[in-house]
């Protein structure tokens, strides 16, 4: 899907540049994750559980919104 654009920006698609956000929250069990040499898998779970918000998830959001369409969420954060 891409963006149809609107009058304001000349129908090019893009007004601008949005940011994406994640957000780690640390708490003890982060540390002992990172402390303790886990798997990155462990540590994205422990994460996860705690409040981690990534960047694709706040992408989804920002799609939700309109803000922006899931093609440029996908470019920006597939490896």
């Amino acid at each position: 899907m891409v963006g149809a654009g609107c009058d304001r920006y000349g129908n090019t698609e893009h007004s601008g540049r949005i940011r994406l956000f994640e957000r780690l929250w640390m708490n003890q069990e982060m540390r002992n994750g990172f402390l303790g040499r886990v798997s990155a898998r462990r540590t994205s779970r422990i994460a996860t559980a705690n409040g981690t918000r990534t960047l694709r998830s706040d992408g989804i959001d920002k799609i939700r919104q309109g803000i922006t369409t899931p093609l440029e969420v996908l470019r920006v954060t597939t490896a």
